[in-house]
């Protein structure tokens, strides 16, 4: 009994932990975007490119011997990148030694921490006559910095063996020289190998010319046998293409940097062969120029549909999902072309608006299986609605494709295909607005009368924004704005400081009372002179209390100045003004005023200094 009870409690211990364990898997958090997302986790995983490393620069020559009149290779290499290296304007060459550009490109190796940048530029070296020639030393601007490229010598001779190792160059030759603007163009590459029958590959190889589009595609990798110099050698073969976008005679060369035995994609090897075992010297090679012929297309008279496609293709027969049908329903029409690598580059047709059909634009689709077959294929569908019943078949959609071969266009219309639509089950009045106004007739549309009188006129016709007063315009809200601020923040600080007011009002109020002071004692008027003057004393005196000026009284005034001036002669004339002033509302007894209208400078002084103080 107690065996069988382990047993059972071991078996529900297992079931219970495995739906434990997987609760737990169930519940794990799902994915972060940044962990999902794999391209940026390579990209910081990649190292880094060294460009902190002292800049050295090596030349050298291949072959240093040559004969009068060969071609040698004069190579620049540099541990910088491409971009940061400045040519110098002109360099000194000696006399019957010229010096032509023919590549230049950049590679990073792979070192064990850091991606080492290695810039190369190839120049033709061509001598006229033999002796002894040197390329003299020049600098280079690399990273702002000055580099030192040493002298390099080159030997030239009258004649040499014919089995010597000459510059290694590449190979170009295309499918064709007569080609047509928008052709895809086969070309093959070819580096041969030295005289020890080493074979290197390839890597970055790139077209040059103005005229052409590089296409970036490499078609096959291989090694062949090629006669060079009355000699059999094993050369390297890449075979690329390229698309001539100008008319005219142009001209293509190729560069490559030799790749070691570092292959990338398929490779076919034949025979026997001897491969770098070492580490690649990345070394940057180049080719002559091939000049081709490149046509402009013909005018397209005979035929429509083109859609841009250059090459040889045949179509083979539409195929439909069903020839019956009701209206409305969906119907796929399956149209597939044979052609070479240039099929996958096809546009298909766009289908024409037909009355009484509802075609949609082509979409790409998997052609149907025939068997093995020689060519490459690309297929597409339609979707087509029939909208009534009185259809018969499927439009025909023109298509036409340019054969360079032949150069003319071919006409691969497709064709169209008998279908039967029935209106079996669909309500009496099932014809959507659709057909409606199709049948009635099309309304083109006219031209209005002549306007009897004329329209609006404007003086010029410089647009509005580019006129003088549009900017001042724009400017005024911003103003109007501004000029606002300013107004709210002076009123803001005159409440917060009222006695600014005050003085403001005091010296505006001093000024009348001066000016109605000299008209008094222009005019003889010596009650009004006094009254005057008394009444500046107070206006002048009261923002310092502050008080009602009518309130203060001659010692209220006289305690705004000092000491020595109120016992002297200062002192003496507010009194006496002030004296007179109460005699003349108090007392009955006239004073003579005639000895005050002597003290006005006096008191024009002391007025002048409390306004001072306002």
């Amino acid at each position: 009994m107690f065996p069988r009870f382990r047993s059972a409690v071991a078996a529900a211990l297992g079931v219970c932990l495995g739906w434990f364990a997987t609760s737990q898997v169930c519940a794990q958090p799902a994915p972060t975007s940044a962990q999902a997302n794999a391209l940026m986790q390579l990209m910081l995983s990649q190292p880094p490119v060294d460009i902190n490393s002292p800049v050295t620069a090596t030349a050298t020559l291949d072959p240093p011997v040559v004969e009068a009149g060969e071609t040698a290779v004069y190579r620049l290499t540099l541990n910088a990148l491409e971009s940061s290296v400045r040519w110098p304007q002109e360099i000194a060459l000696p006399p019957g030694l010229k010096l032509t550009p023919s590549a230049r490109g950049q590679i990073l190796r792979q070192d064990i921490n850091a991606l080492r940048p290695l810039t190369a530029l190839n120049f033709h070296v061509v001598a006229e006559r033999p002796g002894f020639y040197m390329i003299p030393a020049f600098v280079l601007e690399v990273y702002g910095k000055p580099v030192l490229v040493r002298e390099t010598p080159l030997e030239v001779a009258a004649k040499l063996e014919p089995s010597r190792e000459r510059a290694r160059r590449l190979l170009v030759k295309p499918a064709r020289t007569n080609v047509f603007v928008g052709e895809t163009l086969r070309v093959h590459v070819r580096l041969p190998s030295v005289i020890s029958n080493l074979v290197e590959t390839l890597t970055q190889l790139q077209f040059n010319g103005d005229g052409f589009l590089d296409d970036k595609m490499i078609f096959r990798q291989q090694n062949e046998l090629l006669e060079i110099g009355g000699r059999m050698t094993t050369a390297w073969l890449v075979e690329s293409s390229v698309t001539p976008i100008a008319a005219g005679r142009q001209t293509l060369s190729a560069q490559a940097f030799t790749g070691g035995r570092q292959f990338i994609g398929p490779i076919v090897f034949t025979g026997q062969i001897n491969l770098l075992a070492s580490q690649p010297q990345n070394v940057l090679l180049d080719s002559d120029p091939v000049t081709l012929e490149v046509r402009p297309l013909p005018p397209e008279e005979t035929t429509s549909g083109f859609t841009g496609y250059i090459g040889n293709v045949s179509m083979e027969t539409p195929q439909i999902s069903t020839n019956s049908l009701r209206v409305g329903d969906a119907i796929r029409l399956l149209v597939t072309f044979r052609g070479d690598h240039r099929i996958s580059r096809l546009a298909p047709p766009e289908a024409p608006r037909v009355a009484g059909w509802q075609i949609f634009p082509p979409m790409p689709a998997e052609p149907p299986f025939v068997g093995p077959v020689t060519n490459l294929r690309a297929a597409f569908a339609y979707t087509l609605i029939p909208m009534t019943e009185e259809v018969r078949q499927t439009p025909a959609i023109p298509f036409s494709v340019f054969d360079p071969e032949k150069a003319a266009y071919m006409d691969l219309t497709i064709s169209a295909v008998n279908v039967t639509v029935s209106a079996e089950g669909l309500p009496v009045d099932w014809k959507p607005a659709s057909l409606a106004d199709e049948a009635r007739p099309e309304q083109k549309p006219s031209l209005s009368a002549l306007a009897p009188t004329p329209g609006k006129t404007i003086g010029s016709l410089v647009p509005i924004q580019m006129r003088s007063w549009f900017l001042p315009l724009q400017l005024a809200p911003a103003l109007a704005l501004l000029g606002l601020w300013s107004w709210d923040r002076r009123r803001r600080f005159l409440e917060a400081h009222p006695e600014v007011v005050r003085r403001r009002q005091a010296r505006r109020a001093l000024r009348r009372e001066k000016r109605a002071l000299r008209r008094a004692a222009a005019s003889g008027d010596a009650p009004g002179f006094v009254a005057r003057a008394v009444a500046a004393l107070q206006i002048a005196a009261a923002p310092h209390f502050p008080a009602e000026p009518r309130a203060l009284v001659c010692g209220e005034v006289l305690s705004l100045f000092d000491e020595p001036e109120r016992t002297g002669s200062t002192g003496e004339v507010i009194r006496s003004f002030f004296t007179r002033d109460d005699s003349a509302s108090f007392s009955p007894k006239r004073d003579d005023p005639m000895p005050l209208f002597a003290l006005q400078p006096e008191l024009e002084g002391i007025l002048k200094r409390m306004e001072a103080r306002l």
